[in-house]
């Protein structure tokens, strides 16, 4: 019995010595810091290297997956590219009897009478192009990371020194990556997505400063077009006070510029009474 106690009471340090604790020197180690659960999980070194190296396989094997999708994309852009290529070598081998491509391109030449020993192709724009928008929906289809990735990639390389290639794939994701950006931002604020897709908000839109987020260009859109916020919060109505942005707005008061936050306080009632506050409200929205 006394074993056991001794048993379960064993504290081991880090110099591995023992100190057996028993009912007699319980006041002396009252004072003690408490010890730590046995239940914690502790590694031995080995154990420590394996965690290690598991974590470094999976790394390699991640980026190699990244490797192997990029590299697909290059084989498939080179597959499609020399396509017509080698559908004419196919023909012409058949016609000339040609053993090889050597042997093909020799007697090409003495066919001919010229010298096509170094032949030089180059895809025209409109083919560039169109493989540059299939690799970016190549692209697309692996993932945010990666068409962040992608994108990073090339906008570190000065715009006029990118490719026709590049600078297409570059667009097409940049244009994706807002739009995922801007669904985000509606959806957090619990905006209808179907407004993205309004003919007369598109249009709207156009108008308005390139900074201008989408939910202030929405809120805006609701404002000027529904004639209410899109939160549908009726605002504080304030005293009137020189200079100030309010309903009864006279011809005499009309500024030629108003802040977003000044066109916010009108209503839709405020602009069908003075036409003209609505239209410099309009021309505003470019500066915002």
């Amino acid at each position: 019995m006394e074993d056991n106690l001794n048993n379960e009471n064993e504290i081991v340090l880090d110099d591995e010595e023992v100190i057996e604790v028993n009912q007699e020197n319980t006041e002396e180690v009252e004072n003690t810091e408490p010890v730590e659960n046995s239940d914690v999980k502790t590694y031995t070194e080995e154990e420590v290297e394996q965690i290690k190296a598991n974590l470094k396989k999976e790394y390699d094997t991640n980026s190699q997956k990244i490797f192997d999708s990029r590299w697909a994309r290059e084989k498939d852009k080179i597959e499609k590219a020399n396509a017509p290529l080698l559908q004419m070598e196919s023909v012409l081998t058949k016609q000339l009897g040609a053993t090889d491509r050597n042997d093909l391109v020799k007697k090409l030449g003495d066919f001919y009478n010229v010298d096509i020993s170094s032949p030089s192709g180059k895809l025209t724009e409109r083919q560039e192009r169109i493989l540059a928008n299939a690799d970016a929906e190549d692209i697309k289809s692996l993932g945010y990371e990666e068409m962040v990735s992608e994108a990073n990639r090339i906008a570190s390389i000065p715009r006029d020194q990118r490719t026709i290639h590049d600078s297409v794939v570059f667009d097409s994701l940049a244009k994706e990556l807002t739009e995922q950006k801007e669904k985000k931002e509606l959806n957090e604020k619990g905006y209808d997505l179907a407004i993205l897709e309004d003919g007369k908000f598109k249009d709207f839109r156009k108008k308005l400063n390139y900074d201008t987020s989408i939910a202030e260009a929405v809120d805006m859109y609701n404002l000027l077009v529904k004639g209410k916020s899109i939160e549908d919060k009726p605002k504080p109505v304030k005293p009137a006070s020189a200079g100030s942005t309010k309903s009864n707005v006279t011809q005499a008061q009309l500024k030629d510029f108003y802040t977003y936050e000044e066109a916010m306080q009108f209503s839709k009632a405020d602009f069908d009474k003075n036409p003209e506050l609505y239209k410099r409200v309009q021309d505003s929205m470019s500066k915002w």
